[in-house]
């Protein structure tokens, strides 16, 4: 299949757009050199074919092989025949370590294992942090004198409740015992469970009214009579009253005489005519009441006429019917009942005298009428029969308090034990806050406990899995005499780099001693890499048939800048294994790909002589290779002629303008590379002399601050050949490989702003363009000058040393936030204004104060409306906006899923102060 092997294609990462690419020019070309400067995609063309051989689905490049009938190749048919070595490969498969013996060198599988191990061993190590922390937390949990414990609480509450005519005295007292009631865990969860409907007001009246029935009904000489009835006075009987009052007689036709009888009842005389008419009517009678004359019996019948014919039949009548309306009775006492229920009783008394006074003024107009029988009496309605009703209704209520306190009397038990309930709900009040917060309390601490569990079985896994990482990495076997024998090929040397075996250990000697891990350059551990990937491709092969099976290699950068010492050796085993892999197998095929044009043509020559050196034999079919180079996304055919210096300048240039690109990576080494080509030629010195050249250095002005400190920085970047290495002991990361793309981009802008500075001539020389000058010039007015550094010393001497309270904002724990027993750590902060700091719990400020962030405060005993501070109010630690009208003042959140908290007059409230600034716990 790899025979029929002739492109790729190719999208993702700096191929934006998907492109092909002819690897192999001619159908029989086995091997495919690709020259490439750095950022022209070399890299991503060895990562794509990586991520598609190894099938990742969360691969960002997608590449596909195609065949010379432009069909597609299928993974399946190659992915076992495909090796690629390149900077992640070495990443892989080779790690310098060290121990007290020497240097460690871990190859291959080891290299993931002892990834693993550390991994684990990092994560053991947050493990027992956190364990230990969380052990040392949960202390405070478990101590009942701490606010943090829930204990503290419950202590609180039983204190509480055992206090002088608290619930327990109370409770005794119900039950007639000498000792006041336990107060038990059981009994203080049965309290808070009743979260009573009823407010602590009408539980304290009614639990005082039944009190006092129970009192009552456990004295035996307590007694009541029955309670006296009330006789009905309906609403028509009232109506009724007020017709007849109202009522006008008709007057008859009189005499004079008459009329004189008539006027006389008018002006309230009636009884005197009634009188002198009963006297009359008497036959003994025969003389006058009032003069003692003689009446002869002809003038009593005219007088007696002329009475009857004014109180006449419809007189009498209407006068019976006034005298026929009859009262209630209202003389009635219930003193007596007042034990009872004395507001009762009270009420009764009010109404009874509302009664008797309405009855009155009907009493009072009935006797009016009675004395003018012929004048209408208008009375307004006084509603006697409605206050009658709501008395008997009164009266009612106090027969069912009286049979209530009969029947209470068989109840006592019942009444006993509502008494019981009630004190509880009583005690639900003043335990309910206390309670609240052991229960937030005692949630947390579970949490802690949970944690802390959680944390010391992630601890006990990640010690099982290191012990496991351990053993599995013990059993992995390396050939360490085929790798020594290409490190013999590579030297011309066999003591001058070896790997030996010691308990389970491959040792790294030079000249049979142990090296220290300082000493070996990244040049050699490449060196390591590309033998053990020729090694690792002979892996489970039978000696006489090494490299008979078809092999795809890709070989990205063989030879780094890293390498050049050992350029020679390297060449030449490149050339050994390329004629091995391309005579054995004539389907097998190679990619090299590489930024530097000497390799190019080092490998163009060896090709070369392999090329030649089979074509007179008849065992081997001609071997022929595609010479090409990679740039604008595109394969094009390798032009000899080249100027690197010219090349790599416009590469910083453009990587300054530009911005980060695949190649981004070795950036740094493109950069030294320049700054040592300049400095050789210009002045004839190394790049670290640069540094301490007072003349150089003079040659800056006012930027000579900011760019030794440059030069310092690509002194560390240790990727060149032509000074002493700068080695990595463990991780094998340059100076380059800590700083983000932004700050390389920075860095490639610095160095063309030096050059210029040091030489304007030189860089118009080799960037001609105008534009580019002029966008150089831009740059370097944004340098800050010597001036700026020495004003940047200045402020940072500016620094302030503050508390930062340990105790989170809202925790409701009940304590002062200036409680000696807070704890606190000292910060420095440049705020000067700032007189302690405060660690903000929650999000109730969000978002302009996140959680976990920290408030710089300006103590402070009073705040204006709409300023945010830190406040302490019935026993929590806020950290809100302070509101306040003319009637009132309140906390108020950012947040406004949380309800402002309204600042009730006598609860506890204190200003800590003003929040002036806020830093985030992470930068802290």
């Amino acid at each position: 299949m790899l025979k029929n092997l002739r492109a790729i294609t190719i999208q993702g990462r700096c191929f934006k757009n998907k492109v092909t690419l002819e690897l192999f020019k001619n159908l029989d070309d086995r091997v495919s050199l690709i020259y490439g400067r750095n950022g022209s995609g070399k890299s991503t063309i060895s990562k794509g074919i990586k991520f598609a051989i190894d099938e990742r689905e969360d691969k960002d490049i997608d590449v596909k092989f195609i065949d010379s009938n432009a069909i597609e190749i299928p993974i399946e048919d190659i992915k076992d025949e495909t090796h690629i070595f390149n900077e992640e490969y070495i990443d892989r498969n080779v790690r310098i370590d060290d121990d007290a013996l020497g240097t460690i060198l871990l190859i291959g599988p080891q290299v993931a294992f002892q990834a693993d191990i550390e991994r684990h061993t990092l994560l053991r190590e947050e493990a027992k942090k956190k364990k230990d922390h969380l052990e040392k937390e949960l202390i405070k949990y478990q101590d009942p004198k701490n606010a943090a414990s829930p204990e503290f609480y419950l202590d609180k509450i039983r204190q509480l409740l055992r206090q002088p005519n608290g619930w327990a005295e109370t409770e005794s007292k119900i039950k007639g015992n000498k000792q006041n009631a336990a107060v038990t865990d059981a009994v203080i969860q049965n309290i808070y469970g009743l979260s009573p409907f009823e407010t602590l007001d009408e539980l304290q009246s009614s639990f005082e009214s039944t009190r006092k029935l129970f009192e009552q009904v456990t004295d035996p000489a307590i007694t009541y009579k029955p309670v006296p009835e009330l006789d009905e006075f309906s609403e028509e009987i009232e109506n009724n009253l007020i017709e007849l009052l109202a009522r006008k007689i008709d007057e008859p036709t009189l005499s004079s005489r008459e009329q004189q009888i008539l006027n006389a009842i008018k002006e309230g005389r009636q009884n005197d005519i009634e009188t002198v008419r009963d006297y009359f009517l008497n036959p003994d009678i025969s003389y006058c009441p009032y003069c003692y004359q003689e009446v002869s019996e002809t003038y009593k019948a005219t007088l007696l006429n002329s009475i009857e014919k004014i109180l006449n039949k419809d007189v009498d009548d209407h006068k019976i019917e006034l005298r026929q309306v009859v009262f209630p009775i209202l003389n009635l006492n219930f003193e007596e009942y007042k034990p009872l229920n004395a507001q009762l009783v009270e009420q009764i008394q009010v109404k009874l005298a509302q009664c008797e006074d309405i009855i009155k003024t009907y009493q009072e107009a009935i006797q009016k009428k009675l004395n003018n029988i012929y004048k209408p009496v208008i009375v307004d309605k006084k509603l006697l029969s409605k206050s009658i009703c709501e008395l008997s209704k009164l009266i009612q209520a106090l027969k069912a308090c009286k049979s209530e306190f009969d029947a209470a009397i068989k109840q006592k038990k019942k009444i006993q034990d509502r008494l019981i309930l009630l004190n509880k709900k009583i005690a639900y009040y003043a335990i309910k806050d206390l309670y609240n917060n052991y229960l937030i309390q005692k949630e947390e601490k579970a949490k802690k406990e949970a944690d802390y569990h959680a944390a010391r079985q992630s601890y006990s896994d990640e010690d099982k899995e290191i012990q496991r990482l351990q053993a599995k990495k013990s059993d992995v076997s390396i050939a360490i005499d085929l790798i020594n024998n290409a490190l013999e090929y590579i030297f011309f040397s066999n003591e001058r780099l070896t790997i030996e075996l010691h308990d389970g250990k491959y040792y790294l000697k030079s000249k049979g001693a142990n090296v220290l891990p300082k000493n070996i350059s990244q040049g050699e551990r490449n060196i390591i890499a590309l033998c053990y990937f020729f090694t690792q491709i002979m892996e489970n092969q039978e000696a006489e048939k090494l490299f008979q099976k078809e092999q795809f290699i890709i070989v990205d950068d063989p030879i780094s800048s890293f390498d050049f010492e050992n350029k020679v050796g390297i060449l030449s085993y490149l050339r050994y294994q390329l004629l091995q892999i391309l005579t054995c197998n004539t389907t097998s095929k190679v990619i090299i790909l590489t930024h530097d044009l000497s390799t190019m043509l080092n490998l163009y020559t060896i090709l070369e002589d392999i090329a030649s050196s089979v074509k007179s034999d008849a065992r081997f079919p001609n071997i022929t290779f595609s010479k090409l180079e990679l740039k604008d996304n595109a394969i094009y055919d390798f032009q000899k002629k080249h100027n690197e210096y010219l090349r790599l300048l416009n590469d910083i240039y453009d990587y300054a303008e530009d911005g980060p690109t695949d190649e981004g990576l070795v950036i740094g080494n493109i950069m030294r590379r320049v700054l040592e080509a300049f400095s050789t030629f210009v002045y004839n010195k190394g790049i670290e002399q640069l540094t301490n050249d007072p003349n150089i250095i003079a040659s800056l002005g006012d930027h000579s601050t900011y760019f030794s400190n440059l030069m310092y920085r690509l002194v560390l970047h240790g990727e060149s050949h032509y000074e002493k290495q700068i080695y990595s002991m463990r991780d094998n990361v340059s100076f380059f490989g800590y700083i983000s793309d932004i700050e390389k981009q920075r860095t490639a802008k610095d160095l063309l702003c030096m050059l210029y500075k040091l030489n304007p001539s030189h860089i118009e020389a080799y960037l001609p363009e105008k534009r580019k000058i002029i966008q150089i010039k831009q740059w370097l007015k944004a340098i800050k000058t010597d001036a700026d550094f020495k004003l940047e010393e200045k402020l940072r001497c500016s620094k302030k040393v503050i508390k930062l309270y340990d105790y989170a904002l809202s925790a409701g724990q009940g304590i002062d936030l200036m409680d000696e027993q807070v704890p606190y750590e000292e910060i420095e902060v440049d705020n000067l204004s700032a007189d302690f700091a405060i660690k903000i719990s929650g999000d109730s400020m969000e978002p302009r104060i996140n959680n976990g962030s920290i408030a710089l405060i300006k103590q402070a005993d009073i705040l204006d409306d709409g300023h945010i501070g830190a406040f302490y109010y019935d026993g929590a630690v806020f950290c809100k906006i302070f509101r306040k009208t003319k009637t009132e003042a309140f906390l108020e959140s950012v947040n406004k899923k949380y309800s402002p908290i309204h600042l009730a007059e006598n609860a506890s409230f204190k200003i800590y102060g003003e929040v002036i600034a806020v830093l985030n716990s992470v930068n802290h």
